[in-house]
């Protein structure tokens, strides 16, 4: 049994939130909760990376699709209208800073 098949594989999700306020790391957090309650157990996603609205979540690799959809339905982050447009995905952290969040 490799350490794979114990804690699963992961995928990255790289994201920007589309507001006219800055978005505190404090509110995407919350926002994750509560669009992901449903499903939180078969997801598990988790915020890794998160600046000036630009961030990458962790997810499960077979609630990839379902966490990009949950992201993209997103109009209302705390009481900001906001939208959330998903840039790209990756199996590794340093792969999906690379791509999607170095960019100027």
């Amino acid at each position: 049994m490799t350490v794979k098949d114990k804690i699963g594989r992961r995928r990255y999700i790289a994201f920007e939130i589309i507001s006219d306020k800055n978005i505190s790391r404090n509110d995407a957090v919350g926002m994750i909760r509560k669009e992901f309650k449903p499903c939180f157990n078969s997801v598990k996603p988790w915020l890794t990376r998160y600046r000036n609205n630009k961030g990458l979540m962790r997810c499960a690799h077979t609630g990839k699709n379902e966490a990009i959809r949950i992201l993209n339905s997103v109009k209302q982050i705390g009481k900001t209208d906001a939208e959330i447009k998903t840039t790209g995905t990756s199996g590794t952290i340093k792969a999906a800073v690379r791509k999607y969040l170095t960019r100027s």
